[in-house]
C-alpha cells in the first residue's frame, strides 16, 4: 500500500525538523518545493541503484534484423518514451517463447559480440550509449520483442495537495536531506553533522529493509561477471 504524503507535509516536515517555522522570508516556500522535487528525484535514483524497483516501468519494444550502419550492433531509441527515460535497469527478450533477461554490459564492449558467425545473432546483452540510447549485442538475426524496464522521469510536485509515495515512511529521507542542504546554508557545522548522520542512517535503513524484498539469497546471485564472460566467447 502506498503512504502518501503531500507537499504540504514534506514542507512542513522540513520545517520541523529543521526548526525554521518562523523562517518563512529566508526559507520561502518556493525554495523549500525545488529542494524537495530536487532530493525526490535523488531519492528514486539512489533506491534503484540499490535493487529497490518501487519505481521503474517497462516499455515492449521490437527489434529489426542487422545492425544499425555504420555500428556493430542494433541501436535501441527510447528518447521518444513517455514518461522520459532517467536510467535503464534490466532488458528482457522473448526469444523461442522464454523470457531471457539480457545481461548488462559496458559499452566499451560493443565489439566483443561479433566473430567467425558475423555481426548478428541472439540478442544476448545490451549497453547504454546514452541515457535514451540502447546497443543490443549483437545485432539482432531476426524480429524479437524486448521488455525495457526503467526509471521514468517524475513530475515535480507543484500544488500544495500533490503527492508523493515514499514508500514505507522513507519519504523521512527526502525531509532530511533538504533539512541538512537548509543547515548548511545556514552555516551550521554541528547540526550538519547530525542531520547528515540522520540521512544516511535512514539510507542504511531502508536498502536493509526493502532491498532483500523478492531478492535471492546472496548463496544463489547470478554470477553477472561469469555470464559476461561466457557472452564474449561464444561471439568470438
Amino acid at each position: 500500500m502506498a503512504r502518501n504524503r503531500t507537499l504540504a507535509n514534506l514542507r512542513a516536515d522540513v520545517r520541523f525538523l529543521s526548526d525554521t517555522q518562523g523562517l518563512t522570508v529566508r526559507h520561502v516556500d518556493a525554495d523549500l518545493s525545488r529542494a524537495i522535487n530536487q532530493s525526490i528525484q535523488r531519492f528514486r535514483e539512489m533506491v534503484s541503484a540499490n535493487a529497490i524497483n518501487h519505481y521503474l516501468t517497462s516499455v515492449t519494444k521490437t527489434t529489426t534484423a542487422g545492425a544499425t550502419s555504420p555500428y556493430p550492433f542494433q541501436t535501441l531509441d527510447l528518447s521518444s518514451e513517455t514518461p522520459a527515460v532517467v536510467r535503464v535497469y534490466a532488458v528482457d527478450a522473448l526469444i523461442r517463447g522464454n523470457v531471457v533477461p539480457l545481461t548488462p554490459e559496458q559499452f566499451s564492449a560493443r565489439a566483443d559480440y561479433q566473430g567467425s558467425r558475423g555481426l548478428t545473432g541472439q540478442p544476448a546483452a545490451f549497453a547504454n550509449w546514452t541515457t535514451y540510447k540502447l546497443a543490443i549485442l549483437p545485432a539482432p538475426d531476426a524480429v524479437y520483442s524486448l521488455v525495457v524496464w526503467y526509471l521514468p522521469q517524475a513530475t515535480d510536485l507543484s500544488a500544495d495537495g500533490d503527492t508523493f509515495d515514499g514508500i514505507a515512511g522513507y519519504e523521512e529521507w527526502v525531509v532530511w536531506d533538504v533539512v541538512v542542504k537548509l543547515i548548511n546554508r545556514d552555516q551550521f557545522p554541528q547540526l550538519y553533522a547530525t542531520a547528515t548522520a540522520e540521512r544516511d542512517a535512514l539510507k542504511r535503513d531502508m536498502v536493509h529493509a526493502l532491498g532483500g524484498v523478492n531478492q535471492r539469497s546472496v548463496g544463489t546471485r547470478r554470477d553477472t561477471v561469469g555470464e559476461k564472460t561466457q557472452n564474449r566467447k561464444r561471439f568470438r
